[in-house]
């Protein structure tokens, strides 16, 4: 634990100016400049015992979530605890945040603590902290007297981290659902035999389709209950972000935001839907979810996966489309792909893939000459195409806007 160490001097010069003092209410005899001798001297004693009370081993604690979700607000706990026997009056402490969190922390307000008993807490919070791995160095730590003349400030190495997620909206129906799932309607075209098993049911939510709802447990209850189905073993989504980065055209911090939350929204959709689902990202690989846990906690590879989403940078590399369709999870996969990356060159190699792929693109990239074409080139060979103005706008895969990616 570090300190600044101005005090020494401080203490010095008080001291003299009491001698000097001293020295010339001795001469003169006078009453009044004995009296200011020995108010100088009373104030340096007290000085003397401020900073021997802040020079005492104080240990300190720092509550803070380990992941949490963008948009949130953040609550940080300092608990100081004293081990000496001195009191401690108008301790200031503040961490030190790395990054876009460091103006916030400054912001907070600052309340002056005061160490009678053994120990006392401090709390502030950073509204809305944004998506990404937020570090904090340290804190310090002030004891400053009534008069500020003298101050100790110490410095606490107890670094800390927390990983913001994107924010995974809850958007039924932003994936499309499995024709087993939708089937059942009337002149629907598939047999009983399509449809997977009935798993359950689940109150209805909005975006659900009316062909889901189980009409005797909606009676019974008096509120719509949909069916949930457990999904064939040989139905799978790849998830697919990618971005242009900012030393490429299209590179811009608004629409790579928008790619996380859309992605986030994607898994969190797959947890409800019940589909295995992989997600690929550059330089992390693939990772493969399975049957995607909702649950946060363990080596749950969800929260690797969130974890990820959570480091991945305007800065980093696209993901290789060529290597990554060669590692597709199964055949019958669907590949929703979500991005700004989209040109001639990506398109061709999409072009085969194109009867299970569904492509969201933000609306800013509209302006962008290369991508319209390679767009319209995709629609040809099958593919759903969306251009995505706000997250909700994913939602329009499940609909089938057959013209939403020219809107």
């Amino acid at each position: 634990m570090n300190q600044r160490n101005d005090w020494p001097f401080k203490l010095a010069l008080l001291a003299c100016i009491a001698a000097g003092v001293s020295v010339a209410a001795w001469l003169l005899g006078h009453g009044a400049a004995r009296f200011i001798a020995g108010a100088l001297w009373a104030l340096w004693l007290y000085e003397c015992l401020l900073v021997a009370a802040a020079l005492q081993p104080l240990d300190v604690e720092r509550t803070l979530p380990l992941r949490m979700m963008a948009g949130t607000d953040l609550i940080v706990r300092l608990v100081i605890q004293r081990r000496g026997w001195l009191p401690l009056l108008w301790v200031l402490p503040r961490d030190h945040w790395e990054g876009v969190l460091a103006m916030d922390a400054q912001r907070a307000s600052v309340r002056s603590l005061t160490l009678w008993q053994r120990s006392d807490s401090w709390s502030y919070t950073i509204r809305g902290v944004p998506r990404g791995v937020h570090r904090v160095l340290g804190a310090s730590i002030e004891i400053v007297d009534a008069f500020g003349f003298v101050s100790v400030r110490r410095w606490v190495p107890i670094e800390g981290e927390v990983i913001v997620h994107p924010e995974a909206l809850d958007l039924p129906g932003c994936l499309p659902l499995p024709q087993y799932a939708t089937a059942g309607g009337y002149r629907s075209g598939l047999q009983r035999g399509e449809l997977g098993a009935v798993g359950g049911i689940e109150p209805y939510r909005e975006g659900d389709p009316l062909a889901r709802i189980h009409w005797p447990a909606s009676l019974r209850q008096g509120s719509f209950y949909t069916k949930s189905f457990d999904p064939p073993a040989d139905r799978a989504w790849l998830v697919v972000p990618c971005w242009h980065t900012e030393e490429m055209s299209g590179g811009d911090s608004t629409s790579f935001e928008l790619i996380m939350t859309l992605t986030a929204t994607a898994l969190r959709e797959a947890a409800r839907i019940g589909v295995s689902v992989s997600l690929a990202l550059p330089r992390q690989g693939i990772f493969s979810l399975g049957l995607y846990d909702n649950c946060v906690a363990g080596e749950d590879p969800a929260v690797a996966a969130f974890d990820a989403l959570a480091r991945c940078t305007l800065q980093d590399e696209p993901v290789n489309v060529q290597a990554l369709l060669s590692h597709l999870p199964r055949a019958s996969a669907s590949i929703l792909l979500i991005g700004t990356a989209i040109d001639a060159r990506q398109a061709a190699l999409l072009a085969p893939f194109a009867k299970r792929l569904y492509v969201a693109i933000p609306a800013s990239q509209e302006a962008i000459p290369t991508v319209n074409p390679a767009l319209d080139w995709l629609a040809e060979y099958g593919a759903q195409v969306r251009w995505v103005h706000e997250p909700r706008d994913l939602t329009l895969f499940a609909r089938g806007d057959a013209d939403a990616h020219r809107a």
